[in-house]
């Protein structure tokens, strides 16, 4: 007998209150996610926190998600838990700051092994940024372990189709992912499915920091961009020098963990970005001081987008001067 899809299990949940279509749900996807949560923040509760906390925005969003035609939850459960994990991230950032003796959370930390968590965290935090299409595909192929023509099933379309969708979403993870310094998607990040559906990738040490919000554009004009981002609260960081026409060709802008690299557009390069191209957000305290940095925004003369609601998020966007989109976001609940 088929397997009803998430769609008609969340329509049973929210439209009939079947609790049993909601447990299925949770049964179907429970396990990656807690295994993904648990390799993102090296902690079992931590990670059972952040899965609970993303099944509780799937129950309190079931209406409008029953309202839509997705037929996997993959994707948009990859995308609440993202959030979910960055938030009990800063949660155990601020208790261990508080903490007098912080050694001993350290000192059970291997160095050699860093890396490879740093290298995780890059990947999910670009796997979270990619278009909702390349997200879903990626979350079922890798977190799932679904096999291409169960992605075809669940995107409604053929397993070919479903094969090429991952190939490219692979391509723009690794073209992303080369803007911090990572020549390659690694290998051994997105293993072979297991037999029980979850990847196999081995359990890191815990997070006590977070990683450098890295990204790159590719402008026709640095100095006017190093100006629009400085308005944006980013401070200048590095330039280059000038070449024999007094023109930059790089630079960097840094804020707290975010930095943000430009680059001149050679003669064959579009300084613009390429349609459907993601927005690029960045991290803001609490609601208050998200409105007060639009506010310190708008002063300066820049335009932003209204507040816009987005996985109980509030974020807002502006355009770059060669059109890149670039958001402020912050959870609602504290």
């Amino acid at each position: 007998m088929e397997q009803p899809s998430d769609l008609e299990l969340l329509r049973g949940y929210a439209c009939d209150g079947d609790e049993s279509a909601f447990a299925g749900l949770v049964e179907r996807h429970r396990s990656w996610m807690l295994a993904a949560a648990r390799r993102r923040l090296g902690d079992v509760h931590l990670a059972d926190d952040a899965t609970q906390a993303t099944f509780t925005l799937l129950a309190e969003k079931a209406a409008s998600l029953a309202g839509s035609n997705r037929p996997s939850l993959a994707g948009w459960l990859f995308h609440a838990m993202h959030f979910a994990c960055i938030r009990a991230r800063r949660s155990r950032a601020r208790q261990v700051r508080h903490e007098s003796e912080a050694g001993a959370i350290r000192a059970g930390e291997n160095g050699d092994d860093k890396p490879d968590l740093e290298l995780l965290t890059l990947l999910e935090e670009t796997i979270a940024h990619l278009p909702p299409a390349d997200r879903e595909a990626i979350a079922l192929r890798f977190y799932r372990g679904i096999d291409f023509a169960g992605v075809g099933r669940a995107m409604n379309t053929s397993a070919e189709a479903a094969r090429k969708r991952v190939g490219r979403a692979l391509v723009t993870l690794r073209q992303q992912m080369l803007c911090d310094g990572v020549d390659a998607v690694p290998d051994e990040l997105l293993e072979a499915p297991s037999p029980n559906g979850a990847t196999t990738m081995t359990q890191q040490p815990p997070v006590t920091e977070f990683p450098v919000v890295s990204c790159e554009f590719i402008v026709a004009d640095v100095e006017a961009n190093l100006d629009f981002f400085e308005k944006l609260g980013f401070r200048r960081r590095w330039t280059e020098t000038p070449d024999a026409m007094g023109r930059l060709p790089r630079a960097s802008l840094a804020s707290g963990v975010a930095r943000i690299w430009l680059r001149r557009a050679a003669a064959d390069e579009n300084a613009h970005p390429a349609p459907g191209s993601a927005c690029t957000y960045f991290w803001i305290d609490s609601p208050d001081a998200l409105v007060a940095h639009r506010e310190s925004i708008i002063a300066q003369g820049v335009e932003a987008s209204p507040f816009f609601d987005d996985h109980s998020l509030r974020n807002f966007t502006v355009r770059t001067p060669d059109g890149y989109t670039v958001g402020f976001f912050t959870m609602y609940k504290t």
